[in-house]
């Protein structure tokens, strides 16, 4: 469960067992939380996970915020590394599957000041057939 109420780092539940959804839903409302910006959706296996993160373009080339930890990106993050220029290429190239990293190029082209969140796993998934990576945000805030 998510809240779509704040920019970045709001409220979040994991694993949330169906029979739990109304009573964190009724606590989130209480907290101040908008019944219609509360979001459902279902994870992707983390143990399949390759590397997660953040890219960007800056003036000197890409820049990579990552973590290759197999477990909730809000947890991952918090010990991530990053990569600069060639060096951030050539990881998003080893983990992504060409179609993922011409997506990844063709989102930084479409929005060049903005961050990608993404994840990368060892099977395709997502609503596009092929890919291995999703894409959760592009953002610019």
């Amino acid at each position: 469960m998510r809240y779509k109420g704040h920019h970045g780092g709001g409220l979040v539940a994991y694993n949330v067992p169906l029979s739990s959804v109304p009573e964190t839903q009724r606590r989130w409302i209480s907290e101040g939380a908008q019944p219609d910006l509360i979001t459902f959706n279902e994870s992707a296996p983390d143990e399949y996970l390759l590397i997660q993160g953040e890219v960007t373009r800056l003036s000197r080339g890409l820049y990579l915020f990552y973590n290759r930890e197999k477990k909730k990106m809000r947890e991952a993050l918090i010990n991530a590394r990053s990569a600069t220029g060639l060096t951030a290429r050539i990881m998003l190239e080893h983990y992504l599957d060409p179609s993922s990293y011409e997506d990844i190029q063709a989102l930084l082209a479409l929005f060049p000041d903005h961050a990608i969140e993404f994840s990368t796993y060892n099977a395709y998934l997502g609503n596009i057939p092929g890919r291995n990576t999703i894409m959760w945000e592009v953002r610019n805030y």
